[in-house]
């Protein structure tokens, strides 16, 4: 993610391409320790625009959240970095 662009020139893409967007995520859950039953989850994103020439940005975004299981926390957390994110 915080790499070299140059092979973007070397392979010939830089002229071909208009943007190119690199993403990394992450997503760890663990169970509450104040309640039973309850799990917390947090997702983190990383997004990286590349255009040509150079520029671009780098981009860092987490959101947690808590359901009764994982798959409800994960939903719940994707839901929120989307509505904060998009």
């Amino acid at each position: 993610m915080d790499g070299d662009q140059s092979v973007l020139k070397e392979s010939g893409l830089a002229e071909r391409m208009k943007a190119a967007v690199l993403a990394a995520t992450e997503a760890i859950c663990r169970p509450s320790s104040e309640v039973s039953g309850v799990v917390t989850c947090t997702i983190a994103a990383q997004v990286r625009l590349l255009v040509p020439g150079g520029g671009g940005y780098v981009r860092r975004v987490s959101e947690s959240a808590a359901g009764a299981g994982s798959q409800q926390a994960l939903t719940e957390a994707a839901k929120r970095l989307a509505e904060k994110n998009i």
